[in-house]
C-alpha cells in the first residue's frame, strides 16, 4: 500500500485525486467533512455513470449494426466495480542487499486491474477488434522466437557495417497520448478492416468502443477515487495491442 501511494503522489501529471462534492443550490461543492459513507456513494455514483455510459454506446452499435439480442446482452455491463490500483515490484531492478532495501530505492509497475470494471466487457471486444492489425506492422514481433528467427534470415553480407542496440521506452503506457493512439489505430484499422474479422462493425464503431474504454480511466485506491489523465491502464485488454500500434506509427 505505501509503494501504490507514494507512486500515486510521485506522478500528479499522470493520477489526479477526484474529491467527493454534492450539488448544493444548483452548484457543484467539494464536500469538506467526509466519511467511508461519503466515499461509497461516490465510487458507486462513478460506476453507475461509466456503465450507461458504456451500454449507450453498445445499445446504438447493436442497434446500427443489427445485432443479435444474445450477442447485445453479451456485452452490456451490470453490477460491476470501478477498476483498482495496484503495484508490482520490479524485482529485476533491485540492486545490492535485499534485506537492506529501502522503500525509496524500490522500483514499481502500476497496474490498473479493469476485472469486473464497467469497460471490462467492451474492452475485450475491441482488443479482439484491434489485435489482429499488429500483423501489419511490418515492425512488430510476437515473441523472441520470431525475433531470432528474422535476424537468422538476414544475409550476414548485409549486415556488415551495422550495430545492434536495444531500446525502451519510459512508461510507456501511461506516457502516450490517448487521442493520437486512438486516430493511429483508425487509420491503421481503416486500411486492413476488411482483411480482419470485424464482427459486422464499422470503423465508426471501433471507434465510439475505443472512446469510451479509453477516457473513462477512472480506479480505485484504498477506497479513494483516482482519474488516470494520461496515457492508459496497463491492465486494459486493449491497451497492450493500442500502445503497440502508437509506437509502430512512431517508428514508422
Amino acid at each position: 500500500r505505501k509503494q501504490t501511494l507514494k507512486h500515486l503522489k510521485d506522478n500528479p501529471q499522470v493520477y489526479k485525486w477526484v474529491p467527493p462534492t454534492r450539488v448544493i443550490q444548483g452548484e457543484t461543492v467539494q464536500v469538506k467533512q467526509t466519511t467511508d459513507v461519503t466515499y461509497s456513494s461516490q465510487l458507486s455514483a462513478k460506476t453507475i455513470k461509466i456503465e450507461k455510459d458504456c451500454n449507450k454506446v453498445w445499445d446504438k452499435i447493436c442497434e446500427r449494426r443489427n445485432i443479435p439480442r444474445k450477442l447485445h446482452q453479451l456485452f452490456l455491463s451490470h453490477g460491476t466495480t470501478l477498476p483498482v490500483l495496484y503495484t508490482l515490484p520490479k524485482t529485476h531492478k533491485v540492486t545490492g542487499n535485499i534485506n537492506n532495501l529501502r522503500l525509496n530505492d524500490l522500483k514499481v509497475r502500476p497496474i490498473v486491474s479493469c476485472s469486473g470494471s464497467p469497460t471490462e466487457k467492451i474492452g475485450i471486444l475491441t482488443a479482439h477488434l484491434i489485435t489482429p492489425l499488429l500483423k501489419f506492422l511490418p515492425m512488430n514481433m510476437s515473441n523472441i522466437h520470431e525475433h531470432l528467427v528474422a535476424l537468422n534470415n538476414i544475409e550476414k553480407e548485409s549486415l556488415a557495417g551495422y550495430k545492434f542496440y536495444t531500446a525502451d521506452v519510459s512508461a510507456l503506457f501511461t506516457n502516450v497520448t490517448v487521442d493520437t493512439c486512438i486516430s493511429n489505430i483508425l487509420d491503421l484499422a481503416h486500411d486492413h478492416w476488411c482483411e480482419i474479422n470485424n464482427f459486422g462493425l464499422k470503423i465508426e464503431d471501433l471507434k465510439d468502443l475505443l472512446e469510451v474504454g479509453f477516457t473513462n480511466s477512472f480506479f480505485t485506491f484504498n477506497r479513494r477515487l483516482y482519474w488516470q489523465i494520461q496515457g492508459v491502464f496497463m491492465g486494459y485488454c486493449p491497451s497492450p495491442p493500442a500502445a503497440i500500434i502508437r509506437l509502430s506509427t512512431c517508428e514508422m
